[in-house]
């Protein structure tokens, strides 16, 4: 087919969809209470303006599935506010193309150089992030800089939360984040620790005594 890397990736999730079935046969296997974790590829294409994606989300979602969409942008984005910008844009557009909740984190953390960086930017209002854009550009685009961080903003995307494998709070403030957004907590039923198979029907089935009532 001489598909590059990008083109054979699109041809694969166009041959899931196609193939559905195939997912849904191996999800069928997974307990009600589960959590699953989808890694999606990387590739911007799959969710701006191919709809592969978007229609995988729309088969898991009649299959019964809540779904949150977490979005990772690389830590280094924040080395300067167009990179930045740009970054946040994506999310934006992949945040449109799939309709669902969305979490923004900001992957990477402990490689920055400075924690000043970071917490610029994660503070960072429509209007510094105008005035940073300002400063590296020519006046001929300040109405336009100052169009797309008014369109941030009103989209509330220009907050992230950070991830700093070193720091297991904001691990935990990330996964309550994508509870609440699933209300995963809500529907699970509380189980005796003692007894973590209680719900297993072959350990019912093991467990009988062989006794038959009319």
């Amino acid at each position: 087919m001489k598909l590059g890397p990008n083109g054979g990736l699109i041809f694969c999730m166009e041959y899931l969809v196609d193939n559905f079935d195939w997912l849904e046969t191996e999800l069928d296997d997974i307990g009600d209470d589960e959590y699953l974790l989808f890694d999606c590829p990387g590739q911007i294409e799959l969710y701006s303006h191919v709809p592969a994606m978007a229609a995988v989300v729309g088969e898991l979602q009649r299959l019964g599935f809540r779904l949150v969409s977490v979005y990772l942008l690389d830590s280094h984005f924040v080395a300067d506010a167009p990179k930045f910008v740009s970054g946040v844009l994506c999310c934006l557009s992949a945040m449109t193309s799939l309709e669902l909740p969305h979490v923004n984190v900001l992957t990477k953390c402990d490689l920055l150089p400075s924690r000043r960086i970071l917490e610029e930017f994660l503070e960072a209002d429509a209007s510094s992030l105008r005035e940073r854009l300002d400063a590296g550009t020519r006046p001929a685009f300040f109405r336009l800089n100052s169009s797309i961080c008014e369109l941030l903003e009103d989209w509330s995307m220009v907050q992230f939360l950070p991830l700093d494998p070193r720091d297991t709070d904001s691990i935990d403030e990330i996964l309550a984040q994508v509870d609440s957004a699933l209300q995963y907590h809500e529907d699970v039923e509380p189980r005796d620790p003692d007894n973590p198979n209680e719900d297993d029907p072959d350990d019912e089935e093991e467990a009988y005594d062989g006794e038959h009532y009319d």
